[in-house]
């Protein structure tokens, strides 16, 4: 049984509010491959809905279960955190086509937190509960959604900017050091780099992706991205795997002097 279906007999009996426990389970429900969870990390909560999923419609699968005598009356019941919610769905045994589609509401996936998603099959009376499905909402972007520290520079950078002559000696690029020590950090976080001649014509440089949080995270700033001389503003942003995006980094004003020295 995978994670996304793991739960004790004890928790299950929940997806009927009510009922006596029962030893008797149906499988869990899953979601769409039309609308699919994200693959689990290890240092993140499982089965987290993606950012673009959320507010939305969800189909969700009810897999085949034993439909007893056929020309039995029925009704599939989706819960979500013990409450029924979308539409049921009546059915005369046997059932033609698995798995059967429900509907999670847009409005069930609004906020934050965690949740228990579970349908119950009503045949000719006999209530049996699913299995739960765990699912996990999270809405705060890395650094608890607040401003990264600034970016660090080579000595010779941060003392007299970025000239032609650094440029040439270094193979056209500065390479950025961004602080990977900050609040929440997680697997597959997005580092995104941001330099321009202010923060709001600033443009997209590169970006880092955080497979694994003991690599230090930099990111090249390269000569083609110098395209004026002057004061640069350069910062980052820091985006999670389910997509929720964090504020500007704390800017540092980085001065470009492309013309040689004489």
């Amino acid at each position: 049984m995978s994670t996304k279906n793991r739960i004790t007999d004890a928790a299950a009996h929940m997806a009927t509010p009510g009922s006596r426990l029962r030893t008797a389970f149906v499988d869990a429900p899953a979601f769409s491959s039309r609308n699919p969870l994200l693959a689990d990390t290890a240092d993140d909560a499982p089965n987290q809905l993606p950012k673009h999923l959320r507010g939305t419609d969800l189909t969700i699968d009810v897999p085949a279960f034993d439909q007893g005598e056929d020309g039995k009356r029925g009704i599939i019941t989706l819960y979500w955190n013990e409450v029924a919610v979308g539409t049921p769905f009546s059915f005369t045994t046997p059932i033609p086509d698995f798995p059967v589609e429900l509907t999670l509401p847009a409005s069930e996936t609004m906020v934050q937190g965690h949740f228990f998603l579970s349908y119950t099959v009503n045949l000719v009376g006999n209530i049996t509960p699913s299995l739960l499905l765990e699912v996990n909402i999270d809405t705060t972007a890395p650094n608890n959604n607040q401003p990264g520290a600034r970016v660090t520079l080579p000595p010779e950078v941060e003392a007299n900017g970025i000239t032609k002559e650094y440029l040439d000696a270094n193979g056209g690029k500065v390479v950025v050091s961004v602080r990977g020590d900050y609040a929440d950090a997680k697997i597959n976080d997005v580092v995104t780099l941001w330099f321009g001649p202010s923060i709001p014509l600033a443009k997209k440089v590169g970006s880092f992706t955080r497979a694994d949080l003991v690599v230090p995270v930099t990111i090249e700033l390269l000569e083609a991205d110098l395209t004026f001389e002057g004061d640069g503003a350069l910062f980052y942003t820091l985006t999670d795997r389910k997509g929720n995006e964090g504020p500007d980094s704390e800017c540092k004003t980085v001065l470009v002097r492309l013309t040689p020295a004489p």
